[in-house]
């Protein structure tokens, strides 16, 4: 959502229920690692950050750029990114 102020306002959440990987579980690739929260966190500063972006009324960092998510995971930062404005996503 743009804001009045010019301002981005994205939101989302992520539930991850624990389980081990002796467990019965669904493997590496369906865990939210607490790295991927971190570049989430730095994805969302980079994007809203109007000094980073050097620009007065721009909408993102993110915002029409190609974005090459590699060994994403649950693709939670592919996600982000797409929120954040990109317009193609690669992710594998």
């Amino acid at each position: 959502h743009e804001m009045e102020d010019g301002e981005i306002d994205i939101t989302f959440h992520v539930r991850q229920v624990q389980c081990g990987e002796l467990e019965e579980t669904y493997g590496t690739g369906a865990t939210v690692w607490p790295a991927s929260m971190v570049l989430l966190k730095y994805m969302e500063n980079i994007a809203t950050n109007r000094q980073l972006n050097n620009c007065g009324d721009c909408k993102g960092f993110f915002e029409g750029k190609t974005v090459a998510d590699l060994g994403s995971g649950t693709g939670l930062t592919s996600v982000a990114a797409a929120l954040f404005g990109a317009s193609l996503i690669i992710c594998s």
